[in-house]
């Protein structure tokens, strides 16, 4: 058996029409790619009588490998090979009609075309609402449509499937409309696929929807929805708890997120805010009694009124960035505008290296984020680290791995990234609270709890940590069958009952006031959150 050196030539790549490859499992869907390229050419054939069994063209130099002569010659020719005893008599170029099973022989170097499987676009569905825009009230009915699109030549999409309240609603072709039906506050969900003549079927996706009708001086619909079709008109926190809010509830003005960022502007007093902008030398207070400061560094009232512009100015100089951070992470504005004020009154230096920039981060406030915000960790991983080490995900990095990419986040602390960090770490308390839930009570959310109380929840864990309202969940849960902020509050440990002045007052911290000319002397700096 003589093996001959070959050089692969010029590939030319040749397109077939896409035909479907049977299999067991429907995915991946595959397509054959094929080409011209030079290729030896190997022969397999019986040692007794010499009768070829296969031929086989393989784009390398070097023996057919196991898993090519397999794919080639079929399972029975294959078995063949690789139980062919050795012959001596062929080496010794002797008579090797006696020699049992089967040998190779390269014939030659020549053009072949190939053909390679390989992964194929897949179906795409889109969803549109129709008559009515989502969370808004219209006169009209809501109806929805559902349109299935296949990428590969010569199929279709043969139907579309929509299945509302267990009732599958079959559509000949690509496309569906569907009437919704009313439901109540909670909604229900909607699954939905598509079948081509391919002969697979799209991922089934699924959404919940919510249809409500009043009759106010006419009749009136209004739809929501929850799912990654929707995700931009999700209200922030409710797609990952899957809770509609209310349609009017308490906390609206704070929870939904404002037009713009002007609306964010406040005229709050920080005594805090005052002192540090006395003892920089922004304000003069030199007039006052102890030049404008109390012994624990706030402002007294003489120095608190000698700042409020200066302080007015400066709580709101942050507004556009926390508005583009929230916009981006889906996070109420107001919330986060909020909690910077309640953890640093907007002054960006702190006296202790263990809590720092405006929202008074900590290392476990950073762990808390690349450890429940999978998005954000993925982000700041994959510059750093390799896919590979990345996909086992925060929790299986060494410590070494872990203290980098903690690092990284504690750079943009006092630069311009330091906002997007706390409202990334917001979005993981939103997380963390979620799973909290599941495990106090076994059932999500939607069941257990209410909107406002999944957001007062979730500042108290950005607070306190895990450990304290995981705590107080699960004697609730123990007792009763809802889970409610101010039964938790009252059963969260000692050590943790500020976090229930901390929620009042960032869930009241947004409305906008005019400074007073005689400030509180009870308002100073709360202690850092995380």
């Amino acid at each position: 058996m003589r093996i001959i050196g070959a050089v692969l030539v010029g590939i030319c790549i040749l397109w077939t029409d896409a035909v479907p490859v049977q299999a067991a499992d429907p995915a991946p869907r595959k397509i054959p790619k094929q080409y011209l390229a030079m290729a030896q050419h190997w022969q397999l054939a019986k040692w007794a009588g010499g009768k070829i069994v296969c031929d086989l063209y393989i784009p390398h130099t070097g023996l057919p490998t196991s898993e090519e002569i397999s794919a080639a010659c079929g399972p029975d020719v294959y078995w063949a090979w690789i139980t062919t005893p050795t012959c001596p008599a062929a080496a010794n170029n002797g008579n090797v009609s006696g020699c049992s099973g089967l040998f190779a022989s390269l014939k030659g170097v020549e053009q072949h075309l190939f053909t390679d499987y390989v992964d194929a676009p897949p179906i795409t569905l889109e969803v549109f609402v129709k008559n009515c825009l989502p969370g808004k009230w219209c006169s009209i009915a809501p109806a929805l449509t559902f349109t299935g699109n296949e990428p590969l030549p010569g199929y279709e999409i043969t139907q579309m499937h929509v299945m509302v309240s267990g009732f599958d609603n079959v559509c000949k072709g690509d496309f569906c409309r569907v009437a919704l039906p009313l439901t109540t506050d909670r909604g229900v969900p909607i699954e939905y696929w598509a079948v081509s003549s391919y002969g697979d079927e799209s991922e089934h996706k699924v959404f919940t929807y919510r249809n409500l009708f009043q009759s106010i001086g006419g009749d009136s619909y209004r739809v929501d929805f929850l799912g990654d079709d929707w995700s931009s008109d999700a209200p922030s926190g409710s797609l990952i708890w899957n809770i509609f809010p209310p349609l009017k509830y308490a906390l609206q003005d704070v929870l939904e997120q404002p037009i713009s960022f002007h609306e964010l502007s406040t005229r709050n007093t920080y005594l805090f805010l005052a002192g540090n902008l006395i003892r920089s030398g922004m304000v003069n207070a030199i007039a006052c009694p102890e030049n404008g400061l109390l012994d624990n560094g706030s402002a007294n009232p003489c120095g608190a009124q000698l700042s409020i512009a200066p302080m007015i100015e400066w709580q709101n100089r942050y507004d556009s960035q926390i508005y583009q951070a929230a916009l981006k992470h889906n996070v109420p504005s107001r919330v986060l505008k909020a909690i910077i004020a309640q953890e640093s009154q907007f002054w960006p230096k702190s006296d202790t290296p263990y809590e720092l920039g405006l929202g008074m981060m900590t290392e476990n406030g950073l762990d808390m984020l690349l450890r429940w915000n999978p998005d954000y960790y993925s982000e700041v991983c994959k510059p750093l680290l390799k896919e590979e080490t990345c996909i086992k995900g925060y929790p299986k990095l060494t410590s070494d791995e872990q203290y980098l990419l903690k690092s990284v986040l504690l750079n943009q602390i006092g630069k311009e990234g330091e906002i997007d960090v706390l409202a990334g770490t917001i979005v993981a308390s939103e997380i963390q609270t979620n799973q909290l839930v599941k495990n106090a009570t076994h059932q999500s959310p939607s069941v257990v709890s209410t909107y406002e109380d999944m957001w007062k929840m979730t500042i108290a864990n950005y607070y306190s940590g895990s450990g304290c309202l995981g705590d107080a969940m699960a004697a609730v849960a123990v007792e009763k069958n809802q889970l409610t902020w101010g039964d938790i509050a009252e059963k969260m440990p000692e050590t943790c009952q500020k976090a229930k002045y901390y929620v009042e007052n960032v869930l009241t911290a947004p409305a906008s006031a005019a400074p007073s000319p005689s400030p509180s002397l009870t308002e100073s700096q709360t202690q850092g959150g995380l």
